[in-house]
């Protein structure tokens, strides 16, 4: 028997001992459960199960959200006046933004439908182009500066 298929053996045997030390342990150290918790909720598995959760559960992030906002309402102001501290330039350059005109199509696909504002660079507040959700959250995501086209912009990229 390998080690792999004694440890098995050894967990089904002693199963209930276990759990208990478990939890014993985690009741004891809630520092270093903090810790771990931390570190497993950001690595890459955990992001992919999230965001495969939130796909297949749209309506119960949705809700979960507005429960959140509701119930923390002052740290979500908090949240935001620290945000604005942090970065200004974002602020202003978005207020600047609003003064520009959409322009009829996403500058990158064509599209005509979910038009937003996007900013090149925020020390220039007036450099901004106007694309569809899809290419603005490609730009955000891939941290990219377009210079070219896309020829079927669903697929990859």
């Amino acid at each position: 028997m390998d080690k792999k298929e004694y440890m098995k053996e050894y967990y089904k045997k002693n199963k209930d001992k276990i759990i208990e030390k478990a939890k014993e342990w985690k009741k004891n150290n809630p520092e270093k459960v903090a810790e771990i918790t931390k570190k497993v909720n950001k690595s890459k598995k955990a992001k992919i199960r999230k965001s495969k959760w939130i796909k297949n559960n749209l309506e119960k992030n949705k809700k979960s959200k507005e429960k959140w906002q509701k119930e923390n309402k002052e740290l979500r102001t908090k949240n935001q006046k620290d945000y604005i501290q942090r970065h200004p330039e974002k602020i202003k350059a978005q207020q600047l933004a609003r003064q520009i005109p959409l322009k009829s199509s996403c500058q990158i696909c064509g599209d005509i439908q979910n038009l937003e504002r996007h900013h090149w660079r925020y020390d220039k507040p007036l450099m901004v182009a106007t694309l569809c959700k899809f290419c603005h959250t490609i730009q955000h995501n891939k941290n990219i500066i377009f210079a070219g086209g896309i020829e079927d912009r669903r697929g990859q990229l």
